[in-house]
């Protein structure tokens, strides 16, 4: 396993659109590193994950139960949560076409703190952790050899590959400590 540590202020110096989409450059790193070239990713949002590689990427297949404003356009979206894609795919009511990867990132667990630029995160169906586990059952369902999860910990699903420890920075008070994030690619086979 491969682990790494990433300052998002460190991806920020790049400059260019890496310094308004750092968890960009760190996605499309790690989907370049299994030569993930079509993904679907079950917590899609606004699409700011594919920002610096969507053009490597051939097919994206979205999800999400809100249709947001997008940064990134999918070639396919499901306006559906997790557990209701895989109950589609499950009974053969959706056929996804052949993914390398499925990306999951839950949205934000807080009840105590509104996301004021970010609304994808205040819009929450469901626990992290049943989110996640969908995830996993329709990774399996669909074959899919890669996981990619953005998540506070790393979680025993699967395999890890490559995980990047990654420290952001936010304007809100009383962050140091429990600044810190983990994308972790997993294999699920």
């Amino acid at each position: 396993m491969l682990l790494e540590f990433v300052d998002q202020r460190d991806v920020q110096r790049m400059g260019g659109l890496h310094a308004r989409f750092p968890s960009s450059y760190i996605v499309c790193k790690l989907l370049r590193s299994v030569n993930a070239r079509r993904v679907i990713d079950v917590t899609y949002g606004m699409g700011r994950f594919y920002r610096l590689c969507r053009d490597e990427i051939e097919l994206l297949v979205a999800s999400d139960p809100v249709k947001w404003e997008w940064v990134v356009a999918p070639d396919t979206f499901y306006q559906l949560t997790v557990w209701q894609l895989y109950d589609r795919v499950k009974r053969g009511d959706i056929v996804v076409p052949r993914v390398d990867a499925l990306v999951c990132d839950p949205p934000r667990w807080n009840t105590s703190v509104s996301y004021n630029r970010r609304s994808p995160y205040n819009f929450v169906v469901g626990t992290p952790s049943h989110i996640i586990d969908y995830s996993v059952k329709l990774a399996r369902v669909l074959n899919v050899k890669h996981l990619l999860l953005h998540y506070n910990r790393i979680l025993k699903i699967g395999r890890p590959i490559h995980v990047v420890e990654f420290r952001w920075f936010a304007r809100y008070l009383n962050t140091e400590g429990k600044n810190r994030s983990y994308y972790v690619l997993y294999d699920v086979e």
